[in-house]
């Protein structure tokens, strides 16, 4: 099921595509994806993918580079605009040649990362260009999500090994330092949090005590938890 707000991200997008010819295939797949025809839309998806196996790679290299532009410029637009066919045919080999092409391109790296959800390209660009902000962002909130993985059963327990979650969080704030307008503030707000967690975690299974949810309103913490439901077989 389609969002109305997803369902214009998609207008936007196939209304540019149908203008190039080359690009019509894709253009109509989205625009019978928008009108609910699926069968038939990815018909289109399919025949545009088999027509891209005949270009060269500065064609692919275009499409691709305008449709990352297109769905970091609207709202929502990488959810119907980019089909799993269209990430594994023509955007991994895409990128991979890409990236031989130009080894030592950060942002392609990155751009690679976010499109091709190979994660490992994020740290290769860092160690190209430290400031690059799509990746120094992309691997804080990774670090981020990981404490918060850890600690989202809690009151009742506590998953991982924290002296590793420590560590997770030191390299959090070393990518939020390289982050450059508000989403740095943004970023070090939600470390906090998440730190401040984990320290009153470690504290309270220093000090022994039995009730983590007491021990911390006693201390004027005030944590939201996730409610947990287990169910007998």
């Amino acid at each position: 099921m389609i969002t109305k707000d997803q369902d214009e991200a998609c207008r936007a997008i196939a209304a540019g595509a149908i203008g190039i010819s080359a690009w019509r295939q894709y253009g109509e797949y989205r625009r019978l994806r928008q009108q609910g025809v699926r069968k038939e839309a990815f018909a289109r998806l399919n025949a545009f993918l088999e027509e891209t196996k005949t270009w060269s790679f500065e064609e692919r290299r275009t499409f691709v580079q305008w449709l990352c532009e297109r769905m970091e410029a609207v709202p929502l637009a990488d959810y119907g605009p980019f089909p799993q066919p269209l990430r594994q045919k023509l955007f991994v080999p895409t990128f991979n040649e890409w990236v031989d092409k130009e080894p030592g391109n950060a942002e392609v790296l990155s751009l690679k990362a976010r499109y091709t959800r190979d994660f490992g390209s994020y740290r290769k660009s860092v160690q190209i260009d430290p400031d690059n902000q799509r990746a120094r962002c992309a691997l804080a909130e990774a670090c981020i999500y990981d404490i918060w993985y850890s600690t989202h059963h809690l009151p009742e327990y506590f998953i991982g090994e924290e002296d590793d979650l420590l560590s997770v969080a030191a390299e959090a704030e070393e990518h939020i330092r390289h982050v450059h307008g508000p989403r740095r503030a943004q970023l070090q707000i939600e470390l906090a949090e998440e730190r401040q967690l984990l320290s009153d975690w470690i504290a309270f299974k220093t000090e022994g005590a039995e009730d983590f949810d007491l021990w911390c309103k006693s201390r004027g913490r005030s944590y939201t938890w996730i409610k947990a439901y287990y169910y007998d077989k």
